[in-house]
């Protein structure tokens, strides 16, 4: 098991660090007036961007699951991939500024795609205070279930947004063209991204069943204690 670790570990990252390499030498920049480094940072930030609704979608599925069926694995992988999407869509909120700046002129604009990215932001990071907030760890774990089915209704703003206004009052481009080479390229990033992130998913799926157990033992510790006094 713990080669079969090691094995993906070691893939991953190899896949990772290929495409990073691929993406830097040998894709011509798209946007001349990006640079033809900032530019590159599209293919992670995009690529992010799909992860991290990915992971709330898997987080919102498995907070259903908590409330239908009260297994801790569900809850387990629910707060794994929302935690671990938040983290990702952190990284979409500080890769897009590097990529604008040149284009736009501008880091940040208030128009739907960003704000509505923005929020979501703020969103899931709302989630990760809703834990230590309830002691009882069963009414915890609903509530974060709930929160997680609630929160996603945030992503299909985002995707969707912009549409809610002229294309012409926006600077964020609704689809970008890309030549197959940049297909490519892209698709390669989005795989390489995926498959690390889902390892770290699975990292903090171990942690929080780990979590569990020690709690678990060290309730029936105190429940098997003689009393004192």
């Amino acid at each position: 098991m713990e080669s079969t670790r090691w094995l993906y570990a070691v893939l991953s990252g190899a896949l990772l660090v290929g495409t990073f390499a691929f993406i830097s030498f040998g894709v011509p920049p798209a946007q001349i007036e990006a640079g033809a480094w900032a530019q590159k940072i599209f293919y992670f930030h995009v690529s992010s961007a799909m992860i991290s609704f990915g992971l709330f979608f898997g987080g919102m599925l498995a907070g259903v699951g908590w409330l239908a069926w009260k297994e801790p694995r569900m809850s387990w992988a629910s707060r794994s991939m929302v935690e671990i999407g938040w983290f990702v869509s952190t990284l979409v909120l500080l890769t897009g500024p590097i990529w604008a700046r040149p284009v736009w002129g501008k880091y940040w604009n208030w128009e739907p795609r960003l704000t509505s990215f923005a929020f979501l932001w703020f969103a899931y990071a709302a989630y990760l205070l809703v834990g230590p907030a309830v002691e009882d760890r069963d009414k915890r774990r609903s509530l974060q279930a709930v929160y997680a089915t609630l929160a996603f209704l945030s992503v299909p703003i985002v995707i969707y947004s912009t549409r809610f206004v002229p294309v012409s009052n926006q600077l964020h481009p609704p689809r970008i063209d890309m030549t197959p080479r940049m297909a490519a390229a892209w698709g390669l990033a989005l795989v390489a991204l995926s498959l690390f992130f889902l390892g770290v998913v699975y990292l903090r799926y171990q942690v929080e069943a780990l979590t569990d157990t020690i709690a678990d033992l060290k309730a029936r510790r105190l429940e098997g204690s003689p009393a004192r006094g």
